[in-house]
């Protein structure tokens, strides 16, 4: 988990960074903060429409009785295209439009939920033999035994 954080916030910026650098030295600092905003409202425009489009979907679905797993995984996936979208840089806009397309977000969510199922019928943690974990006990309610304000009861 820490190895994805790092790479989220410090290599992703990072890289970000050196795209923008690179289009400015083409196109200009005023060309490149334009394509920024205008990738930016666009993404945006289109995370709405697919966005409502997915909600009415789930509705509908959900109005049939149906449990309507497509659409919740179409519509966390546009969340994620709007949130990609809305972060300057091209990296994560291109991320955000290759989210916007529907193959994508069914090949994406079908690989999801595989890994999902995988992950609940195997579980997640080691399945070699471990060792035991030692300590100590001792038997509660027996006599002389301290009760919750830590006085000691004597039990006849």
């Amino acid at each position: 988990m820490l190895k994805i954080l790092a790479f989220l916030f410090i290599v992703v910026p990072l890289a970000e960074i050196v795209v923008l650098v690179e289009v400015g030295s083409f196109v200009g600092v005023a060309g490149t903060l334009g394509l920024v905003v205008v990738t930016a409202l666009a993404g945006a425009f289109m995370v709405r429409q697919q966005g409502l489009a997915s909600v009415r979907q789930i509705h509908m679905a959900l109005s049939r009785g149906e449990l309507p797993t497509r659409a919740f995984y179409h519509a966390g996936f546009l969340l994620l295209a709007g949130a990609l979208l809305l972060t300057p840089g091209f990296l994560t806009d291109t991320l955000g439009f290759l989210c916007l397309v529907p193959p994508v977000r069914e090949q994406l969510g079908q690989w999801l939920i595989r890994h999902w199922l995988e992950a609940v019928t195997t579980g997640q943690g080691s399945t070699g033999i471990q060792d035991p974990i030692e300590g100590n006990f001792r038997e509660v309610g027996g006599q002389n035994d301290p009760d919750l304000t830590g006085r000691l009861d004597k039990r006849d």
